[in-house]
């Protein structure tokens, strides 16, 4: 009796190990990410995209494939993204810089850089939404996801973009920053910008009324279409184009930016309308 006993205690005990040590391998195997070899070619900007990875611990990749782009850790994003024409990487890393890093602190870049940072020649939107997912193709400048944000003006068609494109591309360029920081829990979503708005449940008859710019299931395509407008628009700009009577009946608009403004000055020291206020560097 007693080495039966010592022998069923022994095997639970045993089974009990096999499962944790399943369960911490399939653990593992889910938090795994891909390891990208630095350089990926021998140009002169490869020795700062290294710096880069050595500072912040985050790839920029201007060779990768659709699987690197798309994967978003659970799932696919609804965008694809085309490898830069590696002649004009070095111009799009100088944009990155003046238009995007420098207006940021190195203690806010190190907490909310991405794992990656992907250079494309073109970005396409494969969905038209989060809600119907009705198929199209769209061309877009940046995407974003839990892993990464891209860019795709590393091309040829960057030279003829005017200046309103640039700045479009600049205000998009700290939208989607943002929203990958913010979706990775490294900056909080002010409190009140979102209170009272269901996201999961939200309609397409809501938007206005709930101070949404487009349709979306995600505070954080809410943050981000709210950062890119802000830095890229002066004040003044936006009191025309958005809080006005016309546009703003409610006043919905003027009070989420408020407590947008109000709420990165007061706990992170960052004044998002000055970017937008300085324009193009």
């Amino acid at each position: 009796m007693i080495q039966n006993f010592i022998r069923l205690l022994l095997g639970t005990l045993s089974l009990a190990f096999l499962l944790v040590s399943c369960k911490k391998d399939k653990l593992e195997a889910l938090e795994a990410r891909p390891q990208y070899v630095l350089p990926q070619g021998n140009h002169d900007y490869d020795i700062r995209i290294v710096d880069f990875y050595k500072k912040y611990n985050t790839y920029i990749l201007y060779k990768f494939t659709d699987a690197d782009f798309r994967w978003n850790y659970t799932d696919l994003i609804y965008f694809r993204g085309v490898p830069a024409d590696e002649k004009f990487v070095a111009q799009s890393m100088d944009f990155l810089d003046k238009e995007l890093f420098s207006y940021y602190d190195e203690k806010i870049l190190q907490s909310w850089m991405p794992y990656k940072i992907m250079l494309c020649s073109d970005i396409r939107q494969l969905f038209d939404d989060e809600g119907s997912r009705t198929p199209i193709d769209s061309v877009v400048d940046v995407a974003w996801s839990l892993s990464h944000f891209a860019f795709g003006g590393v091309a040829a068609k960057w030279n003829g973009y005017t200046r309103a494109q640039k700045l479009e591309a600049k205000g998009r360029l700290h939208g989607v920053f943002w929203a990958s920081a913010a979706s990775r829990h490294a900056v909080d979503l002010p409190p009140d910008f979102i209170r009272g708005i269901d996201y999961v449940g939200i309609s397409h008859s809501e938007v206005k009324s709930l101070g949404l710019f487009v349709f979306s299931r995600s505070p954080y395509n809410d943050l981000s279409e709210y950062v890119t407008r802000i830095t890229k628009h002066t004040k003044a700009e936006l009191e025309t184009l958005y809080f006005n009577p016309e546009f703003d009946p409610t006043g919905i608009y003027r009070i989420k930016y408020e407590a947008l403004i109000a709420f990165y000055k007061t706990n992170y020291g960052i004044d998002l309308q000055a970017i937008g206020e300085s324009g193009l560097h």
